[in-house]
């Protein structure tokens, strides 16, 4: 599709003096975006960008989900076939959760030890050996020389650690997008990005003695609350792997399980089924903040328009790509 702008000043319209194609992502998807203007920005027309709900710094039901097969991540029930599946598929990797959290007690890294030092998930030997053990199995079942168990193993810990790598080396591309760099050359005003909050999130990790330590305690919503407001997220995402590290957080406009209209009724009844991540690109408020970013509307022009800013950013400070944008 964005190939075919080239063909867009034979059709004689508006658009033939500047052809481009504005890119929607949810999740994964903006990371997609991403990785995407990364390889091909500079030769690409790409208008506007707005992504909703994107683990930019990743979440923690990533590396659930290969430990357990159960995570906010497809589906709920815990099975043996989910897990040894997650465990082979390379884009969970790509979501493995990689930022710093600033609370009151000072920064915090995304995954740690008992100790509180910070533990590096894109290095295979800090994860279980259960993982390396199903995929020497599944190299057992399926290479087409597969050796003995000692060399299926050494080959499981190779492919985690290609996977891995491969992840890492995608996420800092990502990180280091410079939107000047695309072919339109765009700015903070270009990209809306909108978060999820005010839902009970995982926002801490912790490994013990090599295994991780999945406490419920370590889910919480702090929204509401006078300090560490950080400790949010829409259910999937926590809000600080939300942030994406060529935007500001002043950029990001923060929406809320409370925004879901009168009339969406039905969307009210399976928000405890999906969750708010999944939600998110339902929400009719989140089709409004959208479509006037695409437009290039000003929050002032449409009171049915609104969003919030991200703890401790004030609102003189706020600025999302939707000028104006009224605060409720």
């Amino acid at each position: 599709m964005i190939d075919r702008t080239g063909l867009i000043r034979h059709y004689g319209d508006d658009y033939s003096n500047d052809p481009h194609v504005d890119l929607v992502g949810h999740s994964m998807g903006g990371l997609v975006i991403g990785g995407y203007l990364v390889a091909h920005g500079g030769a690409k027309r790409i208008g506007k960008v707005a992504t909703l709900g994107t683990p930019f710094g990743g979440s923690y039901e990533a590396p659930i989900k290969v430990l357990t097969g159960t995570a906010n991540l497809g589906g709920t029930e815990s099975s043996s076939r989910e897990r040894e599946a997650s465990r082979i598929t390379p884009a969970l990797y790509h979501l493995v959760p990689r930022f710093q959290m600033q609370l009151s007690s000072g920064l915090r890294p995304a995954v740690v030890d008992q100790s509180g030092a910070a533990v590096d998930l894109f290095q295979a030997a800090n994860w279980q050996q259960g993982v390396m053990d199903s995929l020497a199995e599944f190299i057992r079942m399926y290479a087409l020389k597969p050796g003995n168990k000692t060399a299926q193993r050494v080959r499981a810990d190779a492919l985690l650690q290609e996977m891995l790598d491969d992840a890492n080396a995608f996420r800092s591309d990502v990180d280091g997008l410079k939107l000047s760099a695309t072919k339109n050359g765009l700015t903070t005003a270009s990209w809306l990005c909108i978060a999820g909050v005010d839902a009970d999130t995982r926002v801490r990790l912790e490994l013990k003695k090599n295994l991780f330590n999945l406490r419920d305690a370590d889910r919480m919503n702090r929204w509401d609350e006078n300090s560490d407001r950080i400790l949010t997220g829409d259910g999937t995402v926590p809000l600080a792997g939300a942030v994406p590290a060529f935007l500001k957080p002043e950029n990001l406009v923060c929406v809320l399980p409370g925004d879901l209209g009168y009339w969406e009724l039905v969307d009210r009844a399976i928000l405890g089924k999906v969750g708010f991540h999944g939600l998110l690109p339902k929400v009719n408020l989140v089709h409004r903040l959208v479509i006037a970013h695409l437009r290039g509307k000003s929050g002032s022009s449409d009171r049915n328009i609104w969003g919030r800013p991200m703890p401790d950013v004030s609102a003189s400070s706020w600025s999302p790509a939707i000028s104006n944008l009224q605060i409720k």
